[in-house]
């Protein structure tokens, strides 16, 4: 009986094309993972170690170079607050990553899966900001819905991992 940390009862392209699917967004999903070459041979712990990856650096690009940008270009007082706290959300989001990928590497999949799961509530919790006008603006939205994808591969990943 193979263990929860080295099951692979597919080739690494069925893997993926078998995950894909039960995700929010499977052609983001099948995008992503397949742009890392890593995932060429990787077993679930591997994918699971490149999706975190992946949305670590997307909430980082989305952190640095679009909530910045926005945030030094808001006029009001109100704008600016929303900005520094998308800035915060985010922070926690990248933080929360790390730890899951610690965790995940430490085989302690409990604490993988907390911190994957406040991992997506920085992105999740952010339009609650904008409710109300000034309007979330469209490429703000975008980003975050995009991390909350990227997250939800983790999700099924996990779900493959303890239920194999």
């Amino acid at each position: 009986m193979p263990n929860k940390y080295s099951y692979l009862s597919l080739s690494t392209s069925d893997l993926i094309s078998e995950i894909c699917p039960d995700t929010q967004n499977p052609s983001l999903c099948l995008k992503a993972l397949r742009s890392d070459p890593r995932s060429a041979r990787a077993d679930l712990n591997g994918l699971a170690l490149i999706s975190l990856g992946i949305a670590e650096t997307n909430a980082i690009q989305t952190k640095s170079h679009l909530i910045a940008k926005l945030s030094k270009g808001a006029t009001s007082p109100v704008l600016k607050y929303r900005y520094e706290t998308h800035a915060e959300r985010y922070r926690e989001t990248i933080d929360n990553l790390k730890v899951a990928r610690t965790a995940l590497k430490s085989h302690h999949i409990g604490t993988f899966m907390d911190r994957s799961s406040a991992a997506i509530d920085g992105p999740a919790t952010c339009a609650y900001y904008f409710e109300g006008l000034p309007a979330e603006p469209t490429q703000l939205r975008q980003g975050n819905k995009k991390l909350e994808d990227l997250c939800t591969i983790i999700f099924v990943i996990h779900d493959r991992m303890t239920s194999g």
